[in-house]
C-alpha cells in the first residue's frame, strides 16, 4: 500500500483505458507524497515555533520593565492596533460612499487615497463627482431596465419572422 501510485492526472474522455498516453500530469507515489508532506509540516511548525519564540521573548523583555513602562509599552500596541482599525473602518466608510456610484469601487479607492485632499473632505465624505471627472472609466452605467416582452413576431418589427406561427403551420394548426 505504501508504494501505491495516486495518479493526480484527470481521465482522458476520449481514451479511458490508457491514461498514460497523454503525460501531462505527475504521478507520485505513497512515498513521494509522505515526503512532501512531510515537509510542509515541519516547515510549517518551524514557523509556529518562531513566532511562539518571538511572542516569548516580548513578553519576557516586558516583564522585565517596570509597571509603568510595561504600561507603556502595551499603550503603545494598543494604539498602533486603533490606528490599523481605524483606517480600515475609514476605507469601509469610503467604499459605502463609492458603491453603486462607480464602476470599480476598489480602484477608486485607490484613486481617492493616492490624491489625498482632492476628493475626500474633512468631514470624511468623498467628492465622487469630481473623481469620475478625473477619471471617466470609473463613472458607472445606470443598468437598463428592461421593457415589456415584444407581443409581436420577429423580435422587434411587426413585419419580421414568427416563429411560433412556422411551428403552428407545420403542425398543421393554422390559427
Amino acid at each position: 500500500m505504501a508504494d501505491d501510485a495516486t495518479d493526480t492526472q484527470p481521465t482522458n474522455p476520449s481514451d479511458p483505458q490508457d491514461p498514460q498516453k497523454s503525460g501531462d500530469a505527475k504521478t507520485f507515489t505513497q512515498t513521494e507524497l509522505d515526503a512532501m508532506v512531510t515537509a510542509r509540516l515541519s516547515k510549517a511548525e518551524k514557523a509556529f515555533e518562531k513566532r511562539l519564540t518571538d511572542e516569548l521573548k516580548k513578553a519576557e523583555e516586558r516583564a522585565k520593565l517596570g509597571d509603568a513602562d510595561r504600561l507603556k509599552a502595551e499603550r503603545d500596541d494598543l494604539a498602533q492596533k486603533l490606528t490599523a482599525l481605524e483606517a480600515e473602518r475609514n476605507d469601509a466608510l469610503t467604499k459605502v460612499q463609492l458603491a453603486g456610484r462607480v464602476t470599480d469601487v476598489d480602484y477608486a479607492l485607490y484613486r481617492v487615497k493616492a490624491a489625498g485632499d482632492k476628493y475626500l473632505a474633512k468631514d470624511g465624505s468623498v467628492n465622487v463627482d469630481a473623481l469620475v471627472k478625473d477619471h471617466p472609466a470609473l463613472r458607472a452605467q445606470p443598468d437598463p431596465k428592461p421593457g415589456p416582452a415584444p407581443t409581436h413576431g420577429g423580435g422587434g418589427n411587426s413585419k419580421g419572422f414568427d416563429m411560433n406561427a412556422a411551428i403552428r403551420n407545420a403542425a398543421g394548426r393554422n390559427n
